[in-house]
């Protein structure tokens, strides 16, 4: 549990971190996309990461770029994400931004207060929880017709009364726990093409069913299977994450799962933080491509943290708080490792080892260029 004394306002973990495979807590990290006014296809639509401003420092394009993935480093590492709703209300929320450049705002804006998911009087405002909850139940039934919707709040509410009585301190992020491992077991933890493919089928019926046009965006529609199956479970579930450590992780994976090029820009020979992601061509199926970019056993242990106040939560006041847990834990991270680089310091040894020594062993610095 972390707090402020200046600010009515705690991010709620529970007390204890869940593990979950990476392939499940990358749906939740938002991808927005800049559909072009003239041509929608691949090389005209790019693609940002966004979130709330959660980390204390927006994510390097320089280390996303060199970086590689890692999965003996990533797995049984540590993440510290923050659960919100993204809503289509301007009146309510905070801006998103770039992972990469605080600075530039989108047009996208989350809620951190998923106690409104708990209320279904609460007219307008997105429900992240129960979305998710309504995808389980379908994936469950998917093969025994429809469920209504009053049906599904009906069992949802019901849930909640169970959490309320036997976690009244820790309700809401002990149900949005129990919800993503039950979420991740329905799917086998998206180990496999197949894994993804049923989340799909799933996904798309209540695609269909929420009014939206079933001929997808020509971008989305040329992706690759995984970025549209993604993309897909993003408009039926609102619930989304921001991390205040793991960013870097995230991001680079998720470049990689969904077959996307960081694009980066130079401003007097300097990397410009104003970067975005071009996705590729589909592969046309090919299961092995998938399987070779797919790191099926990666889990992490995450402290997920929602936030809550006695009274309204304040999404700005929210942002200060996760900034503060934000650098604790970066401080954290640097004494556990032994060296904490500056940006400008690892960018230095990046440079030096890519220039000078194309065969040399970057084992070493590039875990402490990523893990963070």
């Amino acid at each position: 549990m972390s707090e402020s004394a200046e600010v009515e306002v705690k991010l709620d973990d529970g007390g204890s971190s869940i593990k979950l495979p990476i392939n499940v807590m990358v749906l939740f990290f938002h991808l927005h996309i800049s559909h072009s006014t003239d041509r929608c296809n691949l090389s005209s639509c790019n693609v940002t990461i966004c979130s709330p401003r959660c980390n204390h420092r927006s994510t390097a394009p320089c280390r996303i770029s060199a970086m590689e993935f890692c999965p003996k480093d990533t797995h049984n590492s540590h993440a510290s994400p923050i659960f919100c709703s993204l809503t289509q209300r301007t009146d309510v929320g905070v801006t998103g931004s770039s992972v990469f450049d605080y600075d530039a705002e989108t047009d996208c804006r989350f809620m951190f207060d998923l106690r409104s998911d708990l209320n279904s009087e609460d007219i307008g405002v997105v429900d992240g929880i129960f979305q998710l909850f309504s995808i389980i139940q379908r994936g469950t039934d998917i093969n025994q017709g429809e469920t209504l919707e009053n049906d599904l709040r009906q069992l949802f509410e019901d849930l909640v009364g169970v959490f309320v009585q036997q976690q009244p301190d820790h309700y809401v992020v002990k149900l949005l726990q129990a919800t993503l491992l039950e979420f991740s077991n329905l799917f086998g933890g998206l180990a496999t093409l197949e894994d993804w493919q049923r989340l799909d089928a799933v996904v798309s019926g209540g695609h269909n069913s929420a009014n939206i046009t079933t001929a997808l965006p020509a971008c989305i529609s040329e992706s690759s299977d995984l970025f549209q199956i993604a993309w897909k479970f993003q408009q039926v579930c609102r619930l989304r994450v921001s991390f205040m450590e793991g960013n870097h992780r995230h991001t680079k994976y998720s470049s990689l799962l969904f077959n996307m090029l960081l694009q980066l820009e130079f401003n007097n020979d300097e990397i410009n933080d104003a970067c975005f992601f071009i996705r590729q061509a589909r592969d046309g199926g090919v299961e092995d491509s998938i399987s070779d970019i797919m790191h099926s056993k990666v889990q992490l242990n995450y402290m997920t943290h929602v936030a809550t106040s006695p009274s309204i939560i304040e999404d700005d006041k929210v942002i200060i708080v996760a900034n503060r847990l934000s650098q604790q834990s970066q401080k954290q991270v640097g004494a556990s490792v032994g060296n904490e680089y500056t940006h400008l310091y690892v960018f230095s040894f990046i440079l030096y080892f890519c220039l000078c020594s194309s065969s040399a062993d970057h084992n070493y610095f590039s875990f402490i260029i990523y893990y963070y």
